[in-house]
Order: structure tokens, then sequence, then C-alpha cells
């Protein structure tokens, strides 16, 4: 390739045909939209803006569904209303079959205002057990049932067979009603009222399990985009070595 003036370019790079995994289309047109912007910047521009999004990717991985659902009861024909206070809140044990949880869901609403409430999972049934994690307080706002997420902190390991108790403790804020069913939907656990006290034949409305990486990984596309660019670079850099050597 002819050198001309100081510094020698070469031809973008063209993406390559990608179809994103269920549920991360949203992620991946946002990937796409910051590669074209960046074939108009400089490329240490580029490459700092696609780590940028690269890291927050990463954190926000386990803001999706759970995906790998172990225990779940979906069966319901009434609404438990929260109406004990803060320091508060129902529960439901379960048996678990995998050897980790992560995430658990709900299907909640608040009885007016933003209801503040927080995952805790115990070991053992009830709430007299050891506190084994719990997840950041989640704003509860909508006013019909709707299905609410909870990512724990870290992943939990579980011992398969052993009984664990999820507990929606209310932190702050308006009251919330939870989804139930008192035809005993789910033989492998039970609900527990917000004293911690067992309801035969009463089930919340629940699911829970890991999502697909339990340690959040980078998105393979914004793997695939800065791979391309710092080959971009080295190529560049070379070319412009051997333009000034020549």
């Amino acid at each position: 390739m002819p050198c001309t003036g100081a510094v020698a370019y070469v031809a973008r790079p063209s993406l390559p045909a990608f179809r994103p995994p269920p549920g991360d289309g949203q992620r991946y047109a946002i990937e796409t939209f910051l590669i074209a912007v960046c074939l108009n910047m400089k490329h240490s521009t580029c490459l700092a803006v696609l780590l940028a999004f690269f890291f927050a990717a990463a954190d926000s991985v386990h803001a999706d569904l759970i995906t790998n659902i172990d225990q779940s009861s979906q069966s319901a024909n009434i609404e438990f209303f929260m109406t004990t206070g803060t320091g508060t809140g129902f529960g439901q044990s379960f048996l678990p079959t995998l050897s980790a949880i992560d995430a658990a869901e709900f299907s909640l609403r608040s009885a007016g205002g933003v209801s503040n409430v927080r995952l805790d999972v115990y070991d053992g049934d009830g709430f007299t057990g050891s506190l084994l994690g719990s997840s950041s307080i989640v704003g509860i706002s909508n006013t019909a049932l709707e299905t609410v997420h909870f990512d724990l902190d870290s992943q939990i390991s579980l011992a398969i067979g052993n009984a664990y108790t999820l507990r929606l403790l209310h932190i702050s804020g308006a009251a919330y009603f939870a989804e139930a069913s008192t035809l005993d939907p789910y033989s492998s656990g039970i609900s527990y009222n917000p004293f911690g006290i067992a309801v035969a034949s009463n089930d919340l409305v629940f699911s829970e399990g890991t999502h697909v990486t339990a340690v959040p990984e980078p998105s393979s596309f914004a793997m695939l985009l800065l791979g391309g660019f710092g080959a971009t670079i080295i190529r560049r850099h070379k070319l412009s070595r051997n333009c000034r050597e020549a």
C-alpha cells in the first residue's frame, strides 16, 4: 500500500453477520449503534466508548429474568396483604434440586405509593435459621399484580434436598400484596406469615433459580468489536511505522 503523508489509512472492517441470543436484542442493538458511531471517531476514542459499555453490560447482566428456574409455584386464588408494617414480611420455603440460587421472582403489587422490599434467604424452614444472603432493595410501585424480580447480591450455595426459605422483607414505604394459593400447589414447601408462622396448604406464587452465568460475563459481541478495533489499531501502527522507515 502506498504511503500518503504521515499516516496510512486502512479500510474500516465490516461487521460480521450476528444474531443476538434471545432476550439480549436491546443490548446488541445498542452495541451495533456504538460501532456505527465509532466509525466516525478516532480509534482511541472509540475504544474508550466500547470499554465503558463493556463494563456496564457486565454489571447489568443480572437484571435479566431467571433463566434456570429450579423451584416454582404459579397457581393462585388469593392475595396476601402485608399489614404488619416494616421489618416483617411473607415467606416461602422450598427444596432445591440445583446447588445454587442467585435470583427469585414473586407476583406482587403495591397497596399505593412505593413499597420498598428486600429478598432474604434463610437456611431451613422459616425465619429462625441463618441468614444466607439478601438482594438489594426493590421499589414496587405497580398497583396491579406483576412479576417482581430480585437479584441476590451474590450467588448462594445450596445443599440439594435441604429446606430454605425466601422472605420478602418490608423495608419502608407502602404495604404490599403477594399473590398466593390456598390449595397447596407446591408440595415441597409452605408459605409463612410475616411473623414466621407456617400457613398450612398455602404457597406464594414464586420462582427461584439462577441466571445462565452466575458470574457476570462481558457481551460476546462487545468482545468481538473490541478485538476488531484492536487489530485495526495495531495494523495502522505498523503501516505508519513502515511509512516512516521507507
